[in-house]
């Protein structure tokens, strides 16, 4: 896909080189276009990219949030998936925002920071949790609950991203 994209591009600013050779005239309407066209590929895959990177970041979070509930402590373990789970997301962000054409005014956009935040601050909590008590005490009730809550707002976040995008392709 990508290759081709190149190619496609490739021969359009031959024509363009061509025609400034042979001293024909070249409308900054045909090079702009060009460059749209680029631009507009270059945003579809990057928004491809962070959807596959924030279905890594979904899985990272599932498993360090599972481990958590069931064992109600925090471990290397658990931390790093919470930490490669916040990594995978800011940058599936990053590059869903190069990506995107609505900008990030929207309902999804607002929704899916404010999840974005509410998980960097439990990875944070957990992390100092775990600096302080150690791995080997149980996690509070506090923590635990600001936990479910910053991973359901993520949940609801990665749910309505998912089905703005099959509303807007069906």
């Amino acid at each position: 896909m990508f290759p081709d994209i190149l190619i496609n591009f490739t021969k359009n600013m031959e024509s363009i080189s061509s025609c400034m050779w042979a001293n024909k005239s070249i409308s900054i309407e045909h090079v702009d276009e060009n460059l749209t066209f680029l631009n507009y590929k270059l945003m579809k895959i990057f928004a491809m990219i962070g959807s596959v990177i924030v279905c890594f970041a979904l899985i990272f979070y599932t498993f360090g949030f599972c481990k958590l509930q069931r064992k109600r402590i925090v471990n290397s373990q658990i931390l790093t998936f919470f930490i490669l789970g916040v990594l995978g997301d800011i940058s599936a962000t990053i590059l869903m925002i190069l990506g995107s054409t609505k900008g990030m005014l929207t309902f999804h956009g607002f929704l899916g920071f404010s999840a974005l935040l509410a998980m960097l601050i439990d990875t944070y909590l957990l992390w100092r949790y775990k600096l302080k008590k150690g791995p080997d005490f149980k996690v509070n009730e506090a923590v635990n609950i600001y936990s479910r809550f910053a991973f359901f707002l993520w949940i609801v976040a990665f749910i309505t991203g998912m089905l703005m995008v099959i509303i807007r392709h069906v």
